[in-house]
Formats: C-alpha cells, structure tokens, sequence
C-alpha cells in the first residue's frame, strides 16, 4: 500500500490517474503519515513559498520529508528569486522533484533531471478563453487599429520602467496605450468586467467569476484596449537571467493573435520557442534575446518598438498572420497539463 501526504492536493482524478492499479490512501496529518507503516510513502506538497512560509524554513520542511519518503513532488504555480534559492537547497535529493511553471537555467545547479516544466499559466488562461471564444473573435487581430502598441505594465520594476520612461520621452507616445502600476482603480480591462470588493491590486490571486468562468483579473484580455492597438509589449513577470517563467503576459497576446516585443531576462525568446511558439524573428530583429546586459536587452527590444512603429501597419499585420494563427492554435491544443501527468506517471511506475 502506497501513504501519500498532502498540505493541500485534492485533485482526486489527478491521483487516480497517477496511481491508477495501486493500492494508495491519503493524508494531511503529518503525525499519522510519518507514523503509519506503509509499502511506500509519498509526499505531493503545494509550493508555500510567499505565501505563509520562508523559503529556507519551507526548503528544511522538504528536507526532512526527503528522508521518510520514497518521493517528495512539489507543485508551483508562482516562481521568483527566493524559489531559486529554495532550490539550492534542494540540489542533491534524488527523490524531490519540482513541477515547477518556470525552466531554471542551469548554470549553477545539478537539478535538470528532478524539475519538469508545468505551463500553468499557459494552461489555465486557454481554460478561461476556450470557454469565452467569443471574446476573442470580436478582436480582429489582422486589422489597421488606431494605435500601434499597448503597454499595460502593472507593478513597478526595473524594465517595466524603462518601458515607461522611453514612450513618455518619446515624440511618438500618441502611437501607445499604456498604465503603470497595479491599483485595480487605475486598470484598463475589458468592459463587462466587475471587480470584486476584496479585489485592490492587479496580481491579486483571488478568483473570480467572469462571464460564468473562474479566473484572476490578470488573466483577462483587454479586449477594448486590443481592438484599438495593433501589437503588444510584454514586460513580463521575471527579468533576472536565472529562469523563464512565462505567465499569463505572453499568454494573452498570444490568445488574441498579436505581435509581441518582450522585456524580460535574457533567452526569453529562445526558451519560448523550446515549447514549440514560434517568434517574429523573420519580421523584426529578435537578436535583443541574446543579450544578457539588461539594459543593453532593453533598448534594442526598444529599438524594434520604434522600428514598427514607424512601418505601415497593414504590411507588418499581413505577415504576422501566419505565425499569430499557428501560436493561438499550439497554445490552445497543446494538454499542457497531460504532459506533467505523464512524466510524474513515469516517475512513479520506476520508483514504487
């Protein structure tokens, strides 16, 4: 008989497909798992990092389960600095491994084989909009729009403010639709949406219900906004050269069949391309990606902001199609979250 524990994994058909043809019961009592005599014990733990735990107190927790189990398998749905940190910890156990939303560059940790990448937010945002086509369809994505970009940058950071300084220093900034910062008072979203009181800032992760769908305000498309501007900046979540962690910045532009530019950490592009996206890089010039000085990065992504943004729309839009249309179709058919399920299976028909 396999003992799984969980601090908060209730996704019973998840685990009947994991464990399907064996014998397994479930815990959250830590005391009764560790003191329950089993075949093989398992601990499927939800990340808690930020959240109510620092991640060197959460890292010793891991640690010690390492040790009384057959597995210990970490979900993420959030990945930052202190993750990375968490995960140097980690480096050596065997049997931790880390489904995790973002890809770790390994220049400095021996944990390629024990992490999975897990397209979370790729998977969840083409939930909410196979649910809500219609909203997509009214965008007329190959149309000449009033404006050329939309710069929607949300809370403060580095590049996000160098986005912001180069419209606002521009002769041009009449060509953008942008905001800056994440007070739900200051937002620009799609018109029918109603934002609950318990909702103040952009990131909040409370769902919601929108047009009979759950979801987080993040993950709307501002439709309004796309169906008056032609392409899109996305200043992603992450811009430090240590991991790819797309979300729900790049997932929208690619729902609604738009161009992007990205302001993020080196290998964005190239690590995007890796799931099977496909890029502008026969349109513009992509090379920005392979930079690793961020500020170096940033102006030449600038610089292709600039160069559109001084090119006829139609011409630029005529071209993109092909990729748009390939991009929405691979985002919104690929099981994203089957392709975790099969790995972790693997993983458990070799160690139980």
């Amino acid at each position: 008989m396999t003992l799984i524990y969980t601090n908060n994994i209730k996704n019973d058909s998840f685990l009947n497909y994991l464990f399907e043809g064996l014998e397994y019961s479930v815990t959250e009592n830590i005391y009764n798992f560790l003191h329950t005599v089993a075949d093989n014990k398992i601990a499927f733990m939800h990340d808690v990092i930020g959240n109510s735990k620092h991640h060197s107190v959460f890292a010793y927790e891991l640690n010690f389960l390492c040790s009384h189990c057959n597995l210990v398998i970490l979900f993420g749905k959030e990945f930052h600095g202190n993750h990375v940190e968490m995960l140097e910890i980690m480096n050596g156990k065997d049997n931790f491994y880390y489904i995790s939303p973002a890809i770790l560059y390994y220049d400095h940790l021996q944990l390629e084989k024990n992490l999975f990448f897990w397209g979370h937010w790729l998977d969840d945002n083409s939930r909410i909009y196979k649910k809500l086509d219609y909203k997509l369809n009214d965008l007329l994505p190959y149309n000449k729009k009033p404006y050329y970009f939309d710069a929607l940058l949300g809370t403060q950071k580095d590049h996000r403010q160098f986005v912001y300084d180069k419209i606002t220093s521009s002769d041009f900034s009449q060509k953008f639709i942008f905001n800056y910062g994440n007070d739900v008072k200051n937002l620009i979203i799609d018109s029918d949406v109603i934002i609950p009181n318990n909702i103040k800032q952009s990131f909040s992760m409370n769902y919601f219900d929108y047009n009979g769908v759950d979801c987080l305000l993040c993950q709307i498309i501002p439709t309004e906004i796309y169906k008056t501007s032609a392409y899109t900046i996305v200043a992603e979540t992450n811009y430090i050269n240590l991991y790819f962690f797309p979300t729900d910045k790049i997932a929208k532009p690619i729902l609604a069949r738009r161009l992007f530019v990205v302001f993020a950490q080196w290998r964005y592009l190239k690590y995007l391309k890796d799931l099977g996206f496909r890029t502008f890089d026969s349109i513009i010039d992509e090379s920005y990606d392979k930079i690793r000085s961020k500020n170096d990065r940033w102006m030449a992504a600038w610089e292709q902001v600039v160069w559109l943004c001084n090119q006829e729309q139609e011409e630029i839009l005529d071209k993109i199609k092909q990729i748009c249309d390939y991009n929405y179709n691979h985002l919104m058919t690929t099981d994203w979250n089957g392709i975790v399920r099969n790995k972790l299976r693997n993983i458990i028909d070799i160690n139980i």
